[in-house]
């Protein structure tokens, strides 16, 4: 196990979304006010990716949070997709409650491939880990980038 993480997503929202989980998602980006009833995560609610451009404390670099409408994107039924990026980096303990909340994420999503990646690293310790964030219309898995073996494989409900 690492110590810290950082999580890279870069996907586009369904265009679809309702109004009730487009508030979650700025929610949960820091841009808006908490649900009524959150339904990205079973643990405490919590504003996971609210970083908006403020310096990383665990990696090089910056947190990054975005939320933007992609009218260049526009799909076939003339919907608008909502383009969202997201880096952030934490530490262990957060790890399964922010895997759960980008779940949710990659579940309101139409992109569908690597969409992202997930990095580990321990103090004091070499490379750390790294692996691929692939979403397909199924669900989604965590693949190690050096083997090639999925480390953990999600299906939607």
């Amino acid at each position: 196990m690492s110590d810290r993480y950082e999580l890279f997503l870069a996907v586009d929202l369904a265009p679809d979304l309702s109004e009730e989980e487009l508030a979650e998602v700025r929610w949960l980006l820091g841009q808006g006010e908490p649900p009524a009833l959150p339904t990205a995560s079973a643990d405490e609610p919590w504003a996971a990716f609210e970083g908006g451009g403020s310096p990383s404390i665990e990696f090089a670099g910056a947190d990054v949070a975005l939320l933007v409408p992609a009218p260049e994107r526009r799909r076939t039924d003339g919907g608008v997709p909502w383009a969202l990026t997201v880096r952030s980096c934490f530490l262990e303990e957060a790890l399964t409650e922010v895997l759960e909340i980008a779940g949710w994420l990659l579940e309101r999503s139409v992109t569908v491939g690597r969409v992202g990646h997930l990095r580990g690293e321990s103090e004091g310790e070499g490379d750390g880990t790294f692996r691929a964030l692939v979403r397909d219309r199924d669900g989604f898995e965590l693949v190690d980038a050096r083997s090639g073996a999925s480390v953990l494989r999600t299906t939607w409900r």
